[in-house]
């Protein structure tokens, strides 16, 4: 390569690297706390998780759980944070949300703390759909929620009584 060719390309590549840095994207996603899923849950007393007509209630007595794991999706909940908001004019049931979908409710004594509907896994597997009850939005966030719902849904049927 001639010299020439040599400058040409380090003129180039300062233009580029002047482009991106005037044009850098934000650092992050912006978002908005208002659309933070749940509010916090350390007073959380109970936990009903239903499908297909079929309940399972968590009971939490003087500080301790029922069963084992749940802090840990208490503590996915509280960290969940809404990636996508979908127009609530779409069809709940191509995410998942038909009536059968699983329905997780939270609540601190009398107090309804969560009340969602959990639907499908995203095309790519990184998030899932969800719904709050007597919402039309749904709402992708991230695929944790039904990693702690399976690892608690596990625990309570190895643990469940005949």
């Amino acid at each position: 390569m001639t010299i020439r060719g040599t400058v040409g390309l380090a003129v180039a590549l300062g233009l580029l690297v002047t482009y991106l840095s005037l044009t850098a994207p934000p650092v992050g996603p912006v978002v908005d706390p208002s659309t933070l899923l749940t509010p916090p849950l350390g007073d959380a007393t109970s936990l009903e998780i239903t499908r297909g007509g079929r309940a399972t209630a968590i009971v939490r007595r003087d500080g301790r759980w029922s069963e084992p794991g749940v802090t840990d999706l208490l503590d996915a909940l509280a960290s969940l944070r809404v990636l996508a908001v979908i127009d609530a004019g779409t069809d709940p049931d191509s995410y998942g949300l038909a009536g059968d979908a699983l329905r997780l409710r939270v609540t601190a004594d009398s107090r309804e703390l969560v009340a969602i509907e959990v639907g499908a896994m995203n095309p790519a597997e990184t998030g899932v759909y969800v719904r709050r009850v007597g919402q039309r939005s749904v709402l992708l966030v991230g695929a944790l929620l039904r990693w702690e719902l399976e690892k608690l849904r596990r625990v309570v049927s190895e643990t469940a009584t005949p």
